[in-house]
């Protein structure tokens, strides 16, 4: 052999182990990871430049080692992972992304609107539902009624006068004459318009559930052996459990079932605070409610009539969005964030006044039921507002500030 031949044949091993070390590099000591998730989205695996995928699953081949992969999707929030890939294996990891709620005013607020209060009547306005389709103004009210009630979903009311009561349908302004004596508390299931009375009957010391239709009939559901003539109740929104409260016996709940028309007393846990109890909401089909006091909070399951303590802090603002999440606003009460509270004292009454607070950001919590983990979403606004009551529907969060509506959207639009 020649000594060009040699020098051929060195040249030529040398260039075969130059490729079978690249190839061995480039192509066979590489593992792989791959990202699942809603397109599209961006990975960082710690290199140059940022890998976008247009796809649900994307592969990426790297080198043996540990990496830190983050990944990026818009209006949610990122999310990362430290990962070793192996030689000739195949790991898989899907970004735990979550929707980033985001605000917007929608318009100025609709109104229920009372004839000129020219009469001494209360109403319950406020506790009427902030997206009404259109104004509406309220006509032949029954004479001289002194008090009124609307449903939540403000399509009707319950209206008090000297001698009788009536079902007013506020859309059709046309009230409807109701066969009742004594009404001592009641509550509409704002879902099913379906309106629900505790009447006592003095001369027996009994009490009545009934059931009131929009015609004004009346169906009883219950009967109580003693009187609840200081009782507070609370009906699902789609009416089929009532939840009532008597004032005279704090430790006492009762739990009616509507369907089957039975009650019961709940046993209660030790710690909750039934003095100061607060049904703060149900779940939109009546699977549970959360009830609490000024400390704390639990879901009560109407199957089962189970208590689970929440790890939530004290709002009024608790809303169930499906069957294992829960969202409320940090530090929201009945007439805004809790600032300062004035009070006013004479010879007959204590008026306690909690001035909304101005504010620059919303802290919006969601919880979930399953795994117990809570996820917390600081919300800045455009600018400061004061905001006064908050009310969840289609999976969105609404709420009023300055006589206008504005939406947190809660999930991303599909």
């Amino acid at each position: 052999m020649t000594t060009q031949h040699k020098l051929l044949l060195v040249f030529s091993s040398t260039i075969i182990f130059i490729l079978a070390i690249l190839i061995w590099n480039l192509v066979l000591n590489k593992g792989a990871i791959i990202v699942k998730a809603t397109a599209p989205f961006t990975v960082d695996l710690g290199l140059k430049n940022l890998q976008s995928c247009n796809e649900n699953e994307c592969q990426f081949k790297l080198p043996p080692g540990i990496y830190k992969v983050k990944a990026y999707k818009n209006s949610y929030s990122s999310d990362e992972i430290n990962i070793q890939i192996k030689r000739g294996t195949k790991m898989y990891w899907t970004p735990d992304f979550y929707y980033i709620p985001t605000v917007s005013k929608i318009g100025p607020k609709k109104n229920l609107v009372l004839p000129p209060d020219n009469s001494n009547y209360s109403h319950n306005l406020n506790d009427v539902t902030l997206l009404l389709d259109q104004d509406y103004f309220l006509k032949n009210l029954p004479p001289d009624f002194v008090d009124i009630v609307l449903n939540q979903n403000g399509q009707n009311a319950l209206i008090t006068s000297p001698q009788n009561y009536w079902i007013f349908d506020v859309k059709d302004n046309k009230a409807s004459k109701l066969n009742a004596k004594k009404i001592d508390a009641l509550s509409w299931a704002s879902d099913s318009n379906n309106l629900f009375d505790l009447e006592t009957d003095d001369s027996l010391h009994q009490s009545f559930l009934n059931k009131i239709l929009l015609t004004g009939e009346k169906q009883m559901i219950v009967k109580f052996i003693k009187s609840l003539n200081k009782a507070e109740m609370q009906a699902s929104p789609k009416g089929k459990t009532i939840i009532i409260y008597d004032e005279t016996n704090p430790d006492s709940i009762l739990l009616v079932n509507i369907e089957a028309k039975t009650r019961h007393k709940l046993n209660l846990p030790e710690d909750l605070k039934t003095n100061k109890l607060d049904i703060k909401a149900f779940h939109p089909e009546d699977k549970f409610v959360i009830i609490g006091d000024q400390e704390k909070s639990w879901l009560l399951d109407l199957q089962t009539e189970d208590f689970q303590l929440l790890n939530i802090s004290a709002s009024n603002a608790i809303f169930v969005l499906n069957d294992h999440e829960i969202v409320f606003v940090e530090g929201f009460f009945e007439n805004g964030y809790k600032d300062a509270t004035f009070v006013s004292q004479n010879e007959d009454s204590i008026v306690n006044i909690t001035y909304p607070s101005k504010i620059y950001d919303i802290q919006l919590d969601i919880y979930n039921l399953i795994d117990l983990s809570l996820k917390k979403f600081p919300i800045a606004l455009d600018k400061a507002l004061y905001i006064q009551k908050f009310e969840l529907k289609d999976q969105n969060l609404y709420f009023e500030a300055g006589g206008d509506i504005y939406k947190i959207e809660l999930r991303a639009e599909s």
